[in-house]
């Protein structure tokens, strides 16, 4: 969160927060620390040592307490009634006809509650004029939070009678399951992220309101230019599966997601719902359905949220991820791991202020179509320093490649410019910090080049960090640059350097299959790779036929003057790179002679001319095509 983005108020309010820490930029403006953060939440949601199961009561009418409470559905404001029962540690949740002996459909165990009885003296002005009749309406100035292990869980009372008469055996509930130790420190946990839990609070009414303005009904568009599916400035879009978590049995349920600034929509799919034990590989599914007919579902704010890998017990696949605000956290499912990785550093880009327009060369591995190498090689290839090609992924390999047999282990270390460059790029700190870890590790640590000072003083910042600096390895790059250039000069005559030049020329894909001829096609912009026979967004694709090993849309290449991008699309059996039972690619710059093992074919990036592959035909292709490459 980019502080400075906020109202005046909000920035008071969350600036009251010891979680929030300056970015030591000229504006003092100042960012949620995440790892700080996300520790007092899982400090407030952890279970007692001794844990008891849940076991449904045996009448609706029976625990230490039961009635009616309002609960909060996955819109903001719109608050849904249902009967809960409190019987031990558990609030167990009823359907609208638990009168007819149906048990719960959901238990929360209770790990702490947090009561919220917001008064106008409580926040300045703007709160108060703004927000509490609101709140009032919407009956959220009477809420209790909810901990369990795994989520929030938000309730709403009628009156102060009935909060306090709930609270009271909230407490009672928590103090007899757990230590007086562990209780001590969720006070002072709650204490220090209560501030955070009023903005988001603060900001998700704005967005709830100025979109509800512009819809007579869910999914009914008031003034179609208010539609956030058709702003201008959307940062990313797409079908991801959200949990939701039942007691009996968790489900997948599929929603259109669009994000606007700091905030995302999402609109809900009319298909069933999916196990969440069903957790299979859906990248061969149909999916026909108009976004634009899907009904508005609900909004939330990313300001002041933390995404990074789901919970193990949900799941450990690198596609479902995790976004935790202070009142709620989401699990999503999105459609492959690069997938999900643009959505956490879209959020995070937009929390640290990087514009949308930026975003495009900051959140990708690189950005092949804008290639500055590339311009300079066609200008005069003698301008070229070690500078570019030490940044460029392709560059590195080649002067890697002319290190082996001058300096091997100087080649092997270079290989360290690429992950800091990476590193450097990604902005989701869960995932920088973890690729700090493994430059050390791989890198750094018992390097011959490397002075034992400098190691010690790394290892220091990677083991106690909870901000991943961005410069936290500029001593070891300027110790490589200094190394490297006393081989340049020589790199620039080489043959690797001629190859280099070579890779801005015509590129082509040779494809092979056993028992079958060979057909080549030529490379250039956005081509699809798959079974399916054509794909309306890409400049061109490559029909791969009759083999189920083989998804529709397998993975995609991204062609730029110089670089070549794989990206595989969730697909089923993987892309794997130059051997059958090779390693799978996920976002791969590759060279010339390296081959892509898609199913049963085999597919071969070469330098020099070959035919067009084939594109999609008439004015709306050509449209299409336009729009894809923005």
């Amino acid at each position: 969160v980019v502080v400075a983005n906020m109202p005046q108020t909000r920035m008071q309010v969350v600036e009251m927060s010891p979680l929030m820490q300056d970015m030591g930029d000229e504006g003092g403006t100042k960012s949620l620390n995440h790892a700080s953060y996300d520790q007092l939440a899982k400090t407030l949601q952890m279970p007692a040592a001794n844990q008891a199961k849940a076991v449904a009561p045996k009448s609706y009418e029976g625990g230490q307490m039961n009635g009616f409470l309002l609960h909060q559905g996955k819109v903001l404001g719109q608050w849904k009634k249902a009967w809960f029962v409190l019987e031990g540690s558990y609030l167990y949740q009823y359907d609208t006809d638990f009168k007819k002996g149906k048990g719960p459909k959901k238990a929360f165990y209770i790990s702490y509650v947090v009561s919220e009885r917001e008064s106008a003296e409580a926040v300045a002005s703007e709160a108060a004029a703004k927000y509490m009749v609101k709140l009032e309406e919407k009956a959220c100035s009477l809420r209790i939070h909810l901990y369990n292990p795994e989520k929030m869980k938000i309730l709403s009372l009628p009156s102060e009678e009935m909060l306090q008469q709930w609270l009271a055996a909230f407490d009672k509930a928590v103090s007899e399951s757990q230590s007086d130790e562990l209780l001590a420190k969720k006070k002072e946990a709650a204490e220090k992220i209560k501030p955070l839990m009023m903005a988001q609070t603060f900001n998700e009414q704005d967005r709830y309101y100025t979109l509800m303005k512009n819809l007579k009904d869910a999914g009914l568009v008031g003034d179609m230019d208010d539609d956030p599916r058709r702003s201008d400035d959307i940062a990313k879009k797409g079908k991801m599966k959200m949990l939701k978590q039942a007691m009996d049995e968790n489900s997948w349920q599929k929603f259109y997601f669009v994000m606007v600034e700091h905030t995302i929509y999402y609109y809900k799919s009319r298909k069933k719902h999916e196990s969440a034990n069903y957790d299979h590989d859906d990248d061969d599914e149909e999916d026909e359905e108009d976004e634009d007919e899907m009904p508005w579902k609900g909004c939330f704010d990313v300001r002041l949220a933390t995404v990074g890998s789901a919970p193990p017990a949900i799941s450990t696949k690198p596609k479902v991820f995790q976004i935790k605000t202070p009142l709620r956290t989401i699990i999503l499912k999105a459609r492959h791991e690069v997938d999900a990785e643009e959505w956490m550093g879209h959020i995070c880009a937009a929390q640290q202020g990087i514009s949308v327009e930026e975003r495009a060369s900051k959140l990708s591995v690189y950005n092949v179509y804008d290639d500055p190498l590339a311009r300079k090689i066609k200008d005069n290839k003698t301008a070229v320093i070690l500078k570019d090609i030490l940044k460029h992924p392709v560059g590195v390999r080649y002067f890697m490649q002319f290190l082996s047999s001058k300096d091997p282990a100087l080649s092997k270390m270079v290989k360290c410019m690429k992950a800091i460059e990476k590193y450097k790029k990604n902005v989701v700190p869960e995932r920088k910090q973890k690729k700090a870890h493994k430059i050390f590790k791989k890198f750094v640590r018992g390097s011959e080049f490397i002075p034992k000072e400098l190691q010690a003083s790394i290892a220091g910042q990677v083991e106690a960090f909870d901000f991943a600096a961005q410069n936290m390895f500029g001593e070891v790059e300027k110790i490589m640059n200094t190394k490297s250039e006393e081989h340049f000069t020589a790199f620039k005559e080489s043959t690797q350097f001629e190859t280099l030049v070579e890779c801005c020329g015509p590129k082509k894909m040779i494809v092979s299959k056993e028992g079958a001829a060979d057909v080549t096609h030529r490379l250039e912009g956005y081509t699809m790779i798959g079974r399916s026979r054509e794909n309306e967004d890409a400049d061109s694709y490559i029909h791969l036929p009759d083999d189920k090993k083989v998804s529709r849309e397998h993975c995609k290449l991204d062609v730029g003057p110089l670089a070549v991008l794989v990206t595989d699309l969730g697909s089923s059996k993987g892309t794997r790179l130059d051997s059958k039972d090779g390693k799978k690619v996920l976002q791969k710059i590759i060279l010339p002679g390296q081959s892509l093992f898609v199913g049963g074919f085999v597919l071969t990036y070469a330098l020099g001319e070959g035919p067009a592959a084939k594109k999609k035909g008439g004015i709306m292709g050509r449209a299409m095509r336009l729009v894809g490459r923005k």
